[in-house]
C-alpha cells in the first residue's frame, strides 16, 4: 500500500483535476484503518509499520481536495460517490451527524450503485446516522429500505447468503 500511495501522490501532483487518484488513495486509507481497528491493539507490522497514524480523519481533507477538482455538472456521478467516501469516513468516526449531510449529499448526485448489496448498506448506514441523530421516523424509513433490499436479494439469490446482513 506503501508504494501505492506514493504513486498517488505522483498522480495527484500530475493532475489535480483527475479525481480518480485521490479516491482510491482515500480507499486504500480507509482499508488500512479498518485493519488496525480489527487488530484491537495487536501489532499489524504489514500496516502499522508504513502508516503509524490513523487516516480517516486525513481522509477528509483529501476528499474534500476531490470535491474541489470535481465539476459536480459534468460529473455528478462522481460527486455522489466523493459525498459517499466522505460520509463513510465520518460514519466510522462516528461523527453521525456530519456523514447524515454527506449520505444526503451522495443520493442526490448518485444515479445508482455498483450492486444492490451496496446499495442496501448505503441506506442501512444512513438509518443508522439519522437513529444517532435521534431522528426516528427518517431511521426507519431508510432501514426499511435496506431491509427490502436485503429481503428481495434473499428471495432471488438464496436466503443463506444474505442472512448475516438482515440481522446485524
Amino acid at each position: 500500500f506503501r508504494n501505492a500511495t506514493i504513486q498517488l501522490n505522483w498522480a495527484i501532483f500530475i493532475d489535480d483535476s483527475f479525481i480518480d487518484p485521490y479516491l482510491l488513495k482515500s480507499w486504500i486509507y480507509q482499508y488500512v484503518d479498518l485493519r488496525k481497528k480489527e487488530a484491537k491493539g495487536r501489532k499489524d507490522s504489514a500496516i502499522s509499520d508504513y502508516f503509524p497514524s490513523y487516516l480517516w480523519e486525513k481522509n477528509i481533507g483529501l476528499l474534500e481536495k476531490a470535491l474541489a477538482a470535481n465539476d459536480e455538472s459534468k460529473y455528478p456521478e462522481n460527486e455522489g460517490n466523493i459525498h459517499l467516501n466522505i460520509a463513510n469516513n465520518y460514519y466510522l468516526l462516528a461523527n453521525y451527524s456530519r456523514a447524515l449531510t454527506h449520505f444526503k449529499l451522495a443520493r442526490k448526485f448518485k444515479t445508482s450503485f455498483d450492486s444492490k448489496t451496496n446499495e442496501a448498506l448505503f441506506y442501512f448506514h444512513k438509518g443508522y446516522a439519522h437513529w444517532q441523530n435521534n431522528e426516528s421516523d427518517e431511521a426507519v424509513t431508510e432501514l426499511q429500505n435496506a431491509l427490502g433490499i436485503y429481503k428481495n436479494l434473499s428471495e432471488t439469490n438464496g436466503e443463506k447468503r444474505y442472512k448475516k446482513q438482515l440481522y446485524t
